[in-house]
């Protein structure tokens, strides 16, 4: 009888210690976690539970999470990866009246994607300008893409890009042309005309300003240098100025033309 007490007892007093010992981990942890101290299991839920918020598309509760995190490296990523998921919707037939209602509550985190959100509608716009989309298709995917309260001066801007591109195309050709024919004035002005957004034309409309500058440029700085001798510094100004307006940067030309300013001013 009494070996049946004793064991009773043991039995007892491990569930005593046992709950002593819940109870000291508990307290530790949440010590720990009140003083600042990771976590890595604790950040593993709160990442899981930022996840399957923003999954459910229920960004009042990704906000909680975010606001309360410490370190938002994780979170972050995991929005601009959610973030992406809508970019890659905008480009697929699957898009409809229902997406961007769906997503709209993600402007919430609007400091955070912003400049992500922006710098995919300028990758959208250069992909157009390398043929991979339709002017027609680009516009659609750029509305969809802008549908955030920050976007309205941005997608007027891109769109305007988008309509500029047919221009931009015959000003690079007609540049090309006038500087094989030594018009070189005329080129330069063609080739200003030809948009960044051209990956493959602008590097080489840029090169096209530099050849003339080299080419016809020096020219008009030996000009320039020699009525400057001949004590004309009207007609070098002249020159000179209308150089520095051409290209806009003009180093060779400037300092010229700094050299004879003060005697112009006396």
């Amino acid at each position: 009888m009494a070996k049946k007490q004793e064991k009773g007892g043991s039995v007892f007093l491990s569930v005593i210690l046992i709950m002593l010992i819940i109870a000291l981990v508990s307290a530790l942890f949440y010590v720990l976690n009140m003083v600042g101290v990771p976590l890595p299991f604790v950040q593993r839920v709160k990442n899981s539970n930022f996840e399957k918020a923003l999954t459910s598309n229920n960004y009042q509760a990704a906000y909680t999470i975010y606001d309360k995190s410490d370190n938002k490296t994780t979170e972050d990523e995991a929005l601009i990866n959610h973030l992406n998921g809508y970019f890659e919707l905008c480009f697929l037939a699957e898009y409809n009246d229902d997406t961007w209602p769906q997503y709209r509550g993600i402007e919430i985190f609007n400091d955070v994607i912003k400049p992500t959100v922006l710098n995919k509608l300028d990758e959208t716009v250069l992909a157009y300008y390398n043929g991979e989309y339709s002017e027609d298709d680009v516009k659609v995917y750029l509305s969809r893409l802008a549908k955030f309260s920050f976007c309205k001066e941005k997608l007027v801007d891109c769109v305007d890009e988008v309509e500029s591109k047919d221009a931009s195309d015959k000003a690079y050709n007609k540049g090309v042309e006038l500087y094989a024919t030594g018009e070189y004035e005329k080129a330069v002005i063609e080739f200003k005309k030809v948009s960044s957004s051209d990956a493959n034309r602008y590097p080489k409309a840029t090169e096209g300003i530099e050849r003339c500058k080299q080419e016809w440029g020096s020219k008009k700085l030996q000009e320039a240098q020699k009525m400057i001798d001949a004590y004309n510094k009207e007609g070098a100004t002249a020159i000179l100025e209308e150089m520095i307006e051409l290209f806009g940067e003009y180093e060779e030309a400037q300092k010229m033309l700094k050299s004879i300013e003060p005697e112009l001013e006396y």
